[in-house]
């Protein structure tokens, strides 16, 4: 029994189970567009151990073994009767950890990745990614929302608001739309594409809606802001949180 792993080029992965290595090989050989790895390359063990493949009766079974796994990338299973799974204190994530950071000044820190962050957590907390309004979990509308924001005279405060995401609920609360800024026009008003996801298509509410991942509202200790352009993070560190060793 042989594992083959492929990556595709559009970022997916599969797995398809041979009996032989040979099987294996010549199935490789007809897939020379593709680029091969071993499961290791895709799945980057912080601690665990890797895994290991054996047969319980018809059914294939992929272990991995006790440990923390953090995914790079999505993983499909092709074939017939194959099971996942984990040891006991196996955990999958769908992360990656950050290294090299850098101290910007006025506490806030830096470090470039490969990846689209879209999430940051320092020691297991969740930090907030910057936003205006700034968040509060007393108000049950997106925790806080205003009409500024797309208002031309709060834009003005954004030097480069490229990379930002905009969140609306309908005219009428009929669900909502959220949108990616592209940056400004040339009277200093912002830029933006999406607003797909409502098929009631009557545009944003007039309050209802708040703007995210804008570095100039990243002002307070727990908040972030990801450069899409340049790939890199930035953050202002929570009381006690120490890049040295933080998880």
């Amino acid at each position: 029994m042989h594992i083959l792993y492929k990556k595709l080029p559009i970022g997916l992965c599969y797995f398809e189970i041979f009996k032989d290595k040979s099987e294996a090989r010549q199935r490789e050989k007809s897939l020379k567009a593709l680029s091969c790895a071993r499961l290791s390359s895709l799945i980057k063990s912080k601690s665990g151990t890797g895994f290991s493949c054996h047969k319980e009766g018809e059914k294939t079974v992929i272990c991995l073994k006790n440990g923390v796994y953090n995914l790079t990338g999505a993983i499909l299973v092709k074939g017939e009767n194959i099971e996942i799974r984990g040891d006991k204190g196996t955990i999958i994530q769908g992360c990656a950890k950050i290294d090299g950071w850098i101290d910007e000044g006025n506490g806030v820190f830096s470090a470039s990745t490969e990846y689209d962050a879209d999430a940051l957590y320092i020691n297991g907390e969740k930090y907030q990614m910057a936003r205006f309004p700034k968040y509060n979990p007393s108000i049950k509308i997106f925790g806080g929302f205003s009409r500024d924001v797309l208002s031309k005279v709060k834009a003005q405060e954004w030097k480069n608001p490229y990379g930002a995401y905009i969140h609306a609920m309908h005219l009428h609360n009929w669900g909502g739309y959220s949108y990616e800024v592209t940056g400004k026009d040339e009277d200093g008003n912002l830029t933006y594409i999406g607003g797909w996801q409502n098929n009631r298509q009557m545009g944003m509410h007039s309050d209802f809606k708040y703007i995210e991942n804008v570095r100039e509202e990243m002002t307070e200790p727990g908040e972030w802001y990801f450069d899409k352009k340049n790939k890199r993070v930035y953050a202002i560190l929570k009381s006690g949180h120490d890049l040295n060793t933080a998880e």
